[in-house]
């Protein structure tokens, strides 16, 4: 565009002759149009070719107007060029130049133009798939674009063009970018205006310091738009300017809504909303000619996205942690190299399905920053060490809601190269307090709630998680765990029992790649179950946890029989005795195997009766637990093993049942009312004097019924029970 007005206004040398009468305009008149036409295809080197209808000249206002020029592609000359140029068709219509200078002009102190500029101007255009491998083009790279590379051939009189404003209020563009792989990126406006300030050209001066189309300020804006409903369901956009010289972008009230089908597929969202944007440090060369972002500021102050509903299937969660689709297959099919400097975003919501009344979900985040992001569709560079650059992101406030649930997250940290994460301050839970979530559950159900002070990551290798959505680090520090576990039987169990997988099935059905070499936990675990009848929950405790996983992996070459997963445990059983627990699991075995051992360290018996008074009336009344050892071994979904119980002068009272022997250590609940009312000869003491001490024998086989914590407690409850009786 600006190429042809400098074309133009070069030969208004011509114009000292306008003076003389309109013979001398119609005489010049060809030659100049010949001479444009002449420089185009030079520049171009014969890719574009202009044609221009006959200029109207008004000597009385110092004005010249053209009606139309038009600049089209010649496909022959352009395909021989080794780096083909954009096809184009531009049309520029009811042109003129406005405060010709002729006394500067005359006196060869050259052409300076008040106003220049067209009603309306038309460019339809497709730029080609580049030829040439490039990486992430720099903005070192963009000085030279959109500027004159070559002189143009103006006259000795003219020794520079200095046009104060070139104005287009009207715009209509399309325009196809297609990258390296010919991915296609498609942009298109028909009321954009455009508008150069201070276009300056002397061909004495450099092209490498030539700015960006000549000119001090080139300004694209667009205001109150609404786009058509053949490209989208909605489409409108309230303001929107670049500044190309600059390299800023400005937008305000973006509303988008892609028609339903293959294109919101591919995008993964269903509508999109920004309130404000803002982007500089813009290299428009790497998007204009082969479609890559290259920005080195970007901030989005409120925005909302829609993406569809993906809800898993109850107690499925390989949908959230197994990623069936990689980030690097996701970022590499944008076919874009993108260079991101800093990002800062404020107010973002995200909702799931649309409505939080029909299980859909809406994710928050206060305010996120993101820097150095750096990736490319270049093989090569996606093996590298960091194949989305040197990342850093902080995001603050981050909250999910759901009609049943509820997650927030105070601050989340990842450092890419340093291989570390961090978060502070989580919260997971059903939403509302134990009566609102029993209000809503028809049947028995258990509501479980996590709060965690701080989890560290260290040693993650995150570029294995883009290219490959691996989990791999070298150790997790979870600080501050605190764990509620609310069991409710005051309702009927759902139809159906809820059947449950094998460690080992369960984690392959997850199908995670995942390695974690040590993980340490500390904080505390409560259990509550209430019974129909019981005026509250048991309450049973575990303080003082600190809990040390070595070889968490899916890895078969980390993960064998002789290298398992192993898990060591030390915590205080209802705040008070000392228990100390030892499982190894291998976790690839085609069974169900594992190693679990432990030892409960002397405590009162009447520290029980948080758990056991208000779940069934029964209540120890004395009595010490000296120690309980235990050993077993599962193979093939079968524990066999031995339990090593020894206590002292226990002493239990049952509503309507006094006996002074009723001494028991059994299941803490209906397990101790039973032995008790049917009035079993119990043994108060084991060892009992002069009486070798007895141990049980471990013999349970799993059952889909049970998870793995009932599963290891049944265990040890039937080998324990039948000491009990005389």
């Amino acid at each position: 565009m600006v190429l042809v007005a400098i074309a133009v206004a070069a030969f208004l040398v011509w114009t000292n002759r306008w003076q003389v009468g309109r013979r001398a305009v119609a005489i010049a008149d060809p030659v100049i149009r010949r001479w444009a036409t002449k420089e185009v295809r030079r520049l171009s080197e014969g890719a574009y070719q202009l044609t221009a209808s006959t200029i109207r000249v008004d000597t009385d206002r110092r004005k010249i107007a053209i009606d139309t020029i038009v600049v089209v592609t010649d496909p022959v000359a352009n395909s021989k060029r080794t780096e083909p140029l954009p096809s184009v068709t531009l049309r520029f219509r009811n042109c003129s130049l406005d405060g010709i200078d002729l006394d500067r002009l005359t006196t060869g102190r050259g052409l300076q133009i008040a106003r220049a500029g067209c009603d309306t101007v038309t460019l339809v255009a497709e730029v080609p798939t580049p030829t040439s491998t490039r990486g992430t083009t720099t903005t070192g790279d963009s000085a030279s674009f959109l500027t004159l590379q070559k002189n143009l051939d103006l006259p000795r009189e003219v020794p520079f063009v200095r046009i104060d404003t070139v104005a287009f209020p009207q715009v209509r563009l399309a325009v196809g970018i297609s990258g390296r792989t010919g991915r296609r990126t498609a942009v298109a406006f028909d009321r954009l205006a455009v508008r150069l300030d201070s276009l300056h050209y002397d061909p004495k001066e450099p092209p490498s310091r030539r700015s960006t189309l000549l000119s001090r300020d080139v300004t694209v804006t667009l205001d109150g738009f609404e786009g058509s409903r053949e490209s989208a369901t909605r489409l409108a956009l309230r303001h929107f300017s670049a500044n190309l010289a600059q390299g800023t972008v400005v937008l305000d009230g973006l509303i988008y809504e892609p028609l339903p089908g293959g294109l919101t597929d591919s995008l993964g969202f269903t509508a999109l909303s920004v309130g404000h944007l803002a982007l500089r440090d813009v290299d428009w060369r790497a998007f204009l000619t082969v479609g890559d972002v290259s920005v080195g500021q970007m901030r989005i102050d409120s925005a909302s996205i829609t993406v569809p509903r993906s809800s898993p299937a109850k107690g499925d969660v390989s949908i959230l942690l197994g990623r069936k689709r990689t980030v690097a297959a996701t970022l590499r099919a944008l076919d874009r190299a993108i260079r991101l400097d800093s990002f800062t975003l404020t107010a973002l919501q995200i909702i799931e399905g649309g409505d939080l009344a029909k299980e859909s979900a809406m994710t928050t985040v206060a305010d996120m920053s993101l820097a150095r992001v750096r990736f490319d569709n270049d093989s090569t560079t996606w093996a590298g060490a960091l194949p989305v650059g040197p990342v850093t992101l902080v995001a603050h406030g981050i909250a999910r809601r759901s009609a049943a649930d509820e997650l927030s997250l105070a601050q989340l940290d990842v450092d890419v190269p340093a291989g570390r994460i961090s978060a502070k301050s989580l919260h997971l839970s059903p939403r509302g307090n134990d009566a609102a979530f029993l209000r809503r559950t028809r049947y028995s159900r258990g509501r479980t709630a996590l709060d965690v002070g701080g989890v560290t990551v260290l040693g993650a290798e995150l570029p294995e998680y883009l290219r490959d959505g691996s989990y791999r680090i070298r150790r997790a520090d979870v600080l501050g765990l605190s764990l509620d576990v609310m069991s409710d039987k005051g309702k009927p169990s759902a139809p159906g029992r809820s059947r449950h997988r094998m460690p080992q099935a369960a984690l392959r059905e997850l199908g995670l790649q995942l390695h974690a070499d040590t993980v340490i936990v500390t904080g505390r675990i409560q259990y509550r179950e209430r019974d129909a009848l019981a005026p509250k929950p048991g309450v049973l405790t575990f303080e003082g946890l600190r809990a040390t996983l070595l070889n968490v992996s899916t890895d078969p070459r980390e993960m064998t029989d002789s290298t398992p997963l192993v898990l060591r445990a030390d915590t205080r059983l209802m705040g008070a005795g000392a228990l100390h627990f030892e499982a190894e699991v291998p976790l690839l075995a085609p069974e169900f195997r594992m190693k679990w051992r432990g030892s409960l360290g002397g405590i009162d018996a009447t520290e029980f009766n948080r758990l056991i008074v208000d779940a069934t009336g029964v209540r120890f009344i004395r009595g010490h637990i000296s120690s309980v050892r235990f050993n077993a071994t599962v193979s093939n979904g079968v524990a066999r093993g031995t339990v090593v119980p020894r206590w002292e002068g226990l002493g239990v009272e049952v509503p309507g049942f006094h006996r002074q022997q009723t001494n028991v250590l059994g299941r803490f609940k209906r397990a101790v009312a039973k032995i008790a009312a049917n009035a079993f000869m119990i043994r108060d003491d084991n060892p009992a004097k002069n009486k070798p001490p007895l141990d049980g024998t471990i013999s349970h086989r799993w059952t889909a019924e049970e998870t793995l914590p009932q599963f290891l407690w049944f265990a040890l409850r039937d080998a324990i029970l039948p000491l009990l009786k005389l």
